[in-house]
């Protein structure tokens, strides 16, 4: 019996030829829908087709249709807008609008970048 697949590193066999982009991934994985449907609409599709190397806190369709508003502290970082987001001391996420959105899964590896997936949805400062 084959050992399992543990992570998309082993699936994919190593990391030097990531198999497509971000906006790829977005766009042909089930689990974004609606995050690919969100980028199309504002026009960041076109950015994560770039060349250009980006991490990317991507939510699940199950996330957009369930919003958290924890509040967690932590580091700041800047979103590609020049908005922020805090990672907490558990890893947890929280959006200048107190949603709090934990990590799913890590580290899918992409010719421009790297998705890590999350539970909820964040957003931007209104």
């Amino acid at each position: 019996m084959a050992a399992p697949v543990t992570s998309f590193v082993d699936a994919c066999g190593g990391v030097d030829n990531p198999p497509s982009t971000i906006a790829d991934v977005t766009a042909t994985d089930s689990r974004f829908g609606t995050l690919n449907q969100a980028l199309v609409n504002t026009g960041l599709l076109a950015t994560l087709l770039q060349s250009s190397t980006f991490t990317v806190f991507a939510p699940t369709d199950d996330a957009f249709h369930a919003l958290a508003a924890d509040i967690t502290t932590g580091q700041a970082v800047t979103t590609l807008q020049g908005g922020t987001f805090t990672i907490g001391s558990d890893l947890a996420i929280t959006d200048s609008r107190t949603r709090r959105a934990g990590i799913a899964g890590t580290d899918v590896l992409t010719s421009n970048g790297v998705i890590h997936v999350i539970d909820r949805v964040i957003l931007p400062a209104p």
